[in-house]
């Protein structure tokens, strides 16, 4: 890689955008390097300037926590020179909720907010109060199929072998090849929102605001009521838009079983569809954390932060336990229901009803 490409590299890293696209700009018909290279570029930069006295620092703490509660969980992966590459960690607390709500994940690796620009890898599900909860979290080197395995297996040892019904993720292709190696009894389900999202610009042609053409399509991708109706509307869309030939939409037809509600509707889901919850999870992190936070410092901020949601969660209890419901048909099953449901819960299921 030149030194322009390295450079470019290091800036996309910064402002977060991915580190491939280099390649993309730099090679026209020969490739002189790779998607890997650039992925391997950053991880090598992320060792060199890993404080090795910041490491042990978080080695120590997550030593000391674990003395503190025995079920408090970590894992360091280090390289041939004995230098930490990933972390994992999860309190004995985040440990119990998954054996109780961790039906379905949301993962999610976007956020970059430390002093090394490591991906923050949190595992985030959803309690009986409809709020966001972490399984643990890891800081990762790079973003490559093989750390994604490491962290799937160990994230699996830590909840005691049980495998979530469901996973929601972006389209990262080695997150994919990493989540079919480990979960593959796991229904893997891409973010609409990320899908949808690059709709205005992979499509700007026609799909635009109060155009009937985003119209046609909103109303086939949410609210198709059968497998055959989404087909055939799909295909009509195709065919009075012109689109049959467009490369991007053939290929989202071809993986549509991963994201198009319809789809999955007879999977478990509690009734996500995105990776909103994780990207919460990160933007909650930011009044804690900026990019000058070292390791040390990022792992005591989280167990603040950690702390913070479950003061939340702790008030939700008592409230569940001691707020009346109001019943809006004074029926006796609507009654026991009010007794078995949180409110929040309760009154998602008469939204249903």
């Amino acid at each position: 890689m030149s030194v322009a490409a390295k450079s470019l590299v290091e800036k996309f890293e910064e402002e977060g955008i991915p580190t491939g696209k280099v390649a993309a700009i730099f090679n026209d018909g020969d490739s002189t390097f790779t998607n890997r290279d650039c992925w391997n570029y950053i991880r090598n930069v992320r060792r060199k300037n890993l404080d090795v006295g910041d490491a042990q620092a978080v080695f120590d703490y997550c030593k000391r926590k674990q003395v503190e509660n025995s079920n408090f969980f970590y894992a360091i992966q280090c390289d041939e020179d004995s230098r930490m590459v990933n972390l994992f960690w999860v309190d004995a607390r985040s440990r119990l909720s998954y054996q109780l709500f961790g039906d379905v994940i949301t993962f999610d690796t976007t956020y970059k907010t430390n002093k090394y620009s490591m991906p923050f890898a949190p595992f985030v599900g959803l309690n009986n109060h409809s709020q966001s909860i972490l399984y643990g979290c890891a800081l990762l080197q790079d973003e490559s199929e093989a750390s994604f395995v490491w962290l799937f297996k160990t994230w699996l040892q830590a909840m005691g072998g049980k495998k979530p019904i469901s996973i929601i993720t972006d389209q990262d292709l080695a997150m994919k090849a990493a989540l079919a190696k480990v979960f593959p009894e796991s229904r893997h389900r891409l973010c609409l929102w990320h899908i949808i999202k690059k709709f205005p610009e992979k499509l700007a042609h026609i799909y635009h605001k109060q155009s009937i053409f985003k119209r046609d399509m909103k109303r086939c991708i949410r609210g198709s009521h059968s497998i055959q109706s989404f087909e055939e509307e799909w295909m009509r869309i195709m065919v009075e838009y012109n689109l049959k030939e467009n490369e991007w939409l053939q290929g989202l037809y071809k993986i549509r079983e991963s994201w198009i509600p319809i789809y999955n509707r007879s999977t478990f889901f509690a009734g996500m569809n995105t990776t909103q919850r994780s990207e919460s999870i990160n933007a909650f992190f930011d009044s804690f954390v900026d990019a000058s936070t070292t390791l040390q410092e990022f792992v005591l901020k989280f167990e603040k932060a950690v702390e913070s949601r479950l003061e939340a969660e702790r008030k939700e209890n008592y409230e569940s336990r001691h707020k009346s419901r109001i019943l809006s048909t004074g029926s006796k099953l609507e009654e026991h229901a009010g007794h078995l449901y949180t409110p929040e819960i309760f009154l998602l299921n008469l939204k249903v009803s």
